[in-house]
């Protein structure tokens, strides 16, 4: 394992204290997103060589800006542990059947499961007034469930809590079937290219995928099962058939690493304000022989990170705050949340101690002027700050909910889950058509580069206002801890 302490000795020597901070200017994130970005970094992968520079230089950034070192263990790095898993083959048999159309990995590099009884599990739900666990013994059972949501369910459990509650009932292995118009090759093609979860993650031995002609094929009744899910009295179908499965799986153990910085408020009733933003992005995504291979993730989330770091110098550079300010920069967004899941799991602030969170996450495509919208709007006491804080800087705000349909892809739904109120704000996220725009081109593709592309005045703009809200938050006089 890298020893990041030492990796980044030189480069922290060599910053100054900082300095009086200017106001945040595009010039100053494009110098950050031109680092970050660059090919040089290999598009920030969790587990690489660019990876470890990208946290290097966000922790000595977080130092210029006037932070101190605000992991546990007293350096500037949190270790996440992570466990990558690529399929090398699946054979499962019912009977003297092979079946070909399901892909799957193990807990193990090799797993063997001999005829193991077959269970229809719905869609795998406990909660929300259905159990579809209930009145069959799932104990060392191939479970299959479908993927989706029951029709009605306005907030079904995530994949990982439908995993969870199989794995409480006894579940062996745990197999999705594709839905009907879902072109095999597709499917399995997506679950090779394998899986990233923290190393503290259960699982069952077995996970993966089964076609929706191979659930046909096992049982006359999988129209009527399939159907009969939707269904809030459904209960789980042990199928007459058992299978005999052998997982061989390539297992990778890997670590990467929040990095985390704080500045001491003056009182010491230990409450907190806490500001995010992931740092990791996709690495090398295309094969040998593109003519461009790294997803840089610039917008992506270098735009957030240079947002990060500037509102961490300005904040620096003005009264001391009352609160303290934790600043963290995550790894393993792109993976699932996971490196905020890893620090909320081990959290360097007791959860009940922090009393808002900004987090800051693909901000590099609006223009200066927009109005202000909030992610999570309606979900937290903070919206009437941000709104009389962006009027107060000449800001329109943009009032409706529209943003919230991306409250579950950022770091911040880890923080709202666990009760710490959390929000984005900004520009970007009020004219959802540029949004998606975005996401329908360089998202997640290797044009998402530095320079052409990555509009700042937004970001700018956007940062000064989360400066002006933070200074709100900070102070218990002007907010006021519930």
């Amino acid at each position: 394992m890298i020893d990041l302490r030492t990796a980044a000795l030189l480069p922290l020597l060599a910053l100054s204290a900082p300095a009086a901070a200017a106001p945040i200017t595009e010039a100053a994130l494009a110098r950050h997103i031109d680092v970050l970005a660059s090919n040089a970094y290999e598009g920030r992968k969790p587990g690489t060589p660019g990876a470890v520079k990208a946290v290097t230089y966000i922790a000595g950034a977080f130092r210029n800006a006037g932070l101190v070192p605000g992991a546990a263990d007293g350096s500037w790095y949190q270790t996440v542990a992570f466990v990558e898993r690529m399929p090398v083959s699946t054979d499962l048999r019912i009977g003297d059947r092979h079946e070909s159309e399901v892909v799957a990995t193990g807990l193990n590099p090799r797993i063997r499961i001999v005829d193991a009884p077959v269970v229809f599990a719905g869609y795998g739900i406990v909660g929300e007034g259905r159990d579809d666990l209930n009145g069959v013994s799932l104990a060392g059972a191939i479970v299959l469930i479908r993927g989706g949501t029951p029709k009605g369910m306005a907030h079904p459990p995530r994949p990982a809590e439908r995993v969870a509650a199989l794995l409480d009932r006894g579940a062996r292995a745990v197999l999705t079937i594709t839905p009907a118009g879902a072109a095999w090759v597709d499917v399995a093609s997506q679950v090779g290219r394998g899986s990233t979860m923290l190393a503290t993650a259960k699982r069952p031995a077995v996970q993966g995928a089964i076609s929706h002609a191979a659930f046909a094929r096992l049982t006359p009744a999988a129209p009527a099962l399939l159907a009969a899910a939707d269904g809030a009295a459904f209960r789980p179908v042990t199928l007459a058939r058992h299978m005999t499965m052998t997982v061989e799986t390539q297992v990778r153990p890997f670590a990467s690493w929040n990095v985390i910085g704080r500045r001491a408020g003056t009182a010491a009733q230990g409450k907190a304000v806490l500001f995010t933003g992931h740092w990791d992005h996709l690495g090398i995504c295309r094969p040998a022989g593109a003519a461009d291979r790294i997803c840089n993730g610039a917008v992506d989330n270098a735009s957030g990170i240079a947002s990060l770091i500037e509102t961490a110098r300005q904040l620096g550079a003005g009264p001391k705050p009352v609160r303290d300010e934790v600043f963290i920069a995550t790894t393993g967004e792109e993976l699932g949340l996971l490196g905020m899941e890893a620090w909320a799991a081990a959290p360097t602030v007791p959860l009940t101690e922090i009393v808002a969170a900004i987090n800051v996450d693909t901000v590099a495509i609006a223009p200066r002027g927009l109005p202000v919208a909030i992610v999570g709007r309606g979900l937290t006491r903070l919206d009437p700050i941000v709104d009389a804080t962006a009027r107060r800087l000449g800001r329109r705000v943009d009032d409706d909910l529209e943003a919230n349909a991306f409250i579950d892809r950022q770091d911040g739904a880890v923080l709202v889950r666990r009760g710490v109120p959390a929000v984005m704000i900004g520009g970007s996220f009020s004219d959802l058509k540029r949004l998606q725009a975005f996401l329908g081109g360089a998202y997640h593709g290797p044009t998402d580069n530095p320079g052409h592309g990555v509009v700042l005045g937004g970001a700018a703009e956007d940062a000064d206002l989360t400066v002006a809200v933070a200074r709100v938050l900070v102070d218990p006089v002007a907010y006021p801890a519930p």
